[in-house]
């Protein structure tokens, strides 16, 4: 309707009866009215009009936007009429001002819904940005209800994926569901896939399902809408848009659910009276707008499981590729997971731990896993490592000390042998009487012999643990050494050969030099096989957080030597997990199991020395991080006053056997 302001000017009678003919409404302009800005006008603004209101550009700002004004004085009018024009022109002219005020209003109809358009596209745009940038599953499915509702301006909806069942027959499952009116618990569920209920109709057709009112279905529907939620929760279905969801393929991976599109959002719909006056259906435009959301949705949700699967089979393979590396050295077993626990916890302790330095060091989820990787494969260069040095557990060879017990024996027999052999001849020769004179004497020799032999095998045998050697035992392996040789058929034996001497004069441990070296060569190895994984960017620092576990602060360790300022923080906490589970470790071939106060002190001690970050031990101490893997310590800790002493009975390979 538009309304037709005019001044004293226009005031003539027979031209206002006209226009009120033709179904226009007349009032007079003045100071204390201002035309409706949201509705068409004309205004017929004469001389006196202009004055009152300080010229025309007074007189556009009192009339607002939305009005056309035809002058009879002013050439910066929109439409100029002469004073004395016949009615019949003024007619015309204010025609001309009514149509152009229709192209003015259809003008800002189109900006407005131009507007809204863009203001949508940007929204879909931003939310496909938000939803492509969301890593998480669960996330992501919690915002893409939100950001849809939000565009669809829905009280409720729901979300839906399809899941194929071992025996191929496919589930549908009800992952999700937002609703504005009412706070409910909710449970995932899981149903057969079948064309009885609107998501499962929706996910098998891949139709659109917009229904002004769910409770009026066609009347060939082969679906039925449940009400036992509505019944249950007092709530009320009207509209609903089903929508489902494709990925790239154009695979129906699941079903968005749309419930009571409102006129506005922030009304509850606590009555069915309200939610019948405040329900709108679902126009074309949003549903267009929505069916491009869910295709986003879709392959948003479709990466997400695949980054998740592909994580997934990264950690199949990371811990079949531990288990590999354990299988060829059991004494090991659970070690590189026990480490990646110990670790990994540790790292998320770090900021509430009281020390200046670690309240600014925050790990996130994905330096997380970057450590928790790097600890899992920390020792997997063992592969490169022969599995007798591997898994040895005594100074010589697997077989070693049986093979010299053999020989041993045939020396003894070669003994006992001999001297029956000079009893023999002394009876032919001497006859029986000075046979029996000297038979004490042969014998007496054979056994001083034996015992010797038996006295050297023993020797030998308690040098072959993996324990300090002391300096009187070093010393008489020297002298079985310098012991002649004996002959066995054809062949020349001697009682120990330089390499079982070798072996056996190792003062720590059981490892020989060369043994030792290929040991600790394993952390080269492990570099060598992670650098050659094309690890994204959030992960590619593990090779160097792997290589630098046996690394000290002091520049002692290996393999580089580093010194404190070049070793990763990750390396530093992994180091510190490595060796408290290589002390408590019940199974390892060269040393006994460590109880925890022992082996927390040992830390302790390294961290006095300058070999450990000693924060990060009293991390470890005081947040009780060993809890992880032995409750049982736990339990029954006790005081950690223990005093570290020298080596006694085992070793370990990080501390050259100097403790205890």
């Amino acid at each position: 309707m538009y309304t037709i302001y005019h001044g004293p000017g226009f005031s003539e009678r027979h031209l206002i009866d006209e226009l009120e003919r033709r179904g226009l409404v007349i009032r007079e302009l003045n100071a204390d009215t201002r035309p409706d800005d949201h509705c068409p006008n004309i205004i017929l603004a004469d001389h006196q009009l202009i004055e009152q209101f300080d010229g025309m550009d007074g007189l556009r700002r009192q009339c607002g936007t939305m009005s056309y004004i035809i002058a009879n004085t002013h050439t910066e009018s929109d439409l100029e009429v002469p004073q004395n024009w016949p009615r019949n022109m003024t007619l015309k002219a204010i025609e001309a001002g009514i149509r152009h005020t229709g192209l003015l209003i259809r003008q800002r109809m189109m900006e407005h819904t131009l507007g809204i358009e863009r203001n949508q596209l940007l929204q879909l745009t931003n939310i496909g940005i938000a939803l492509s940038a969301e890593k998480n599953l669960d996330t992501l499915l919690a915002r893409i209800l939100t950001e849809s509702r939000n565009l669809a301006c829905c009280d409720a909806a729901s979300l839906f994926l399809m899941e194929r069942h071992e025996q191929n027959r496919r589930n549908l499952i009800f992952k999700l569901t937002q609703n504005d009116t009412i706070d409910f618990p909710f449970e995932e569920k899981k149903f057969p896939l079948d064309k009885n209920s609107l998501a499962g109709f929706v996910a098998l057709t891949g139709e659109v399902l917009c229904l002004e009112d769910v409770h009026k279905p066609p009347a060939n529907a082969p679906w039925r809408f449940n009400s036992s939620f509505d019944r249950e929760m007092g709530y009320h279905t009207r509209s609903m848009l089903i929508i489902p969801m494709r990925n790239h393929q154009q695979e129906v991976i699941g079903v968005l659910q749309f419930i009571n599109r409102k006129k506005d959002r922030s009304v509850k719909l606590v009555s069915a009276a309200v939610t019948e006056r405040e329900t709108i259906s679902f126009d074309r435009d949003i549903v267009t707008l929505l069916r491009a959301l869910a295709g986003q949705a879709a392959v948003a949700i479709d990466n997400s499981i695949l980054i998740a699967n592909i994580q997934q089979l990264f950690e199949g393979f990371v811990s079949a590729a531990v288990t590999a590396i354990e299988q060829r050295d059991p004494t090991t077993s659970g070690h590189s997971f026990r480490v990646a626990e110990l670790s990994t916890q540790m790292a998320m302790a770090m900021p509430r731990f009281d020390r200046p330095r670690f309240r600014s060091v925050s790990f996130s989820e994905e330096e997380i896993r970057e450590l928790r990787y790097a600890s899992l494969l920390h020792d997997f260069g063992k592969v490169g490592v022969r599995e007798h040095v591997l898994v040895k557990a005594d100074k010589l060879p697997l077989n070693g000390l049986d093979h010299m017990w053999f020989r041993y024996e045939l020396l003894k027999e070669q003994i006992r042998r001999k001297a029956a052999e000079e009893k023999i001849s002394l009876i032919r020769q001497a006859g029986v009487t000075a046979y029996e004179q000297k038979a004490p004497a042969l014998d007496a020799a054979m056994h001083q012999e034996i015992e010797q032999l038996d006295h050297f095998f023993s020797e030998i045998v308690s040098a072959n643990k993996p324990s300090i050697l002391p300096d009187e035992r070093y010393h008489n392996l020297e002298a079985i050494r310098m012991m002649p040789s004996f002959r066995a058929g054809d062949r020349q034996l001697e009682l120990l050969t330089e390499a079982e001497f070798m072996a056996l004069s190792v003062r720590k441990g059981s490892l020989t030099p060369e043994e030792r070296s290929e040991i600790e060569s394993h952390v080269v190895h492990t570099y060598d096989f992670l650098a050659r994984i094309p690890w994204t960017t959030g992960l590619s620092r593990i090779p160097d957080i792997a290589v630098a576990h046996h690394e000290k602060l002091d520049g002692s360790g290996y393999p580089k030597g580093l010194s404190d300022d070049d070793i990763p923080l990750g390396s530093k906490i992994m180091t510190v997990s490595d060796i408290y589970d290589a002390l408590t470790a019940s199974d390892r071939p060269y040393k006994a199991a460590m109880p925890a106060p022992r082996a927390l002190a040992i830390l302790e001690d390294e961290a006095k020395q300058g070999l450990l970050d000693g924060d990060l031990v009293q991390l470890f101490i005081e947040s009780k991080i060993f809890n992880v893997v032995d409750p049982q310590y736990g339990r029954t800790m006790g005081t950690l006053d223990v005093q570290v002493q020298p080596h006694r009975d085992v070793c370990d390979y990080d501390f050259e056997g100097r403790f205890d």
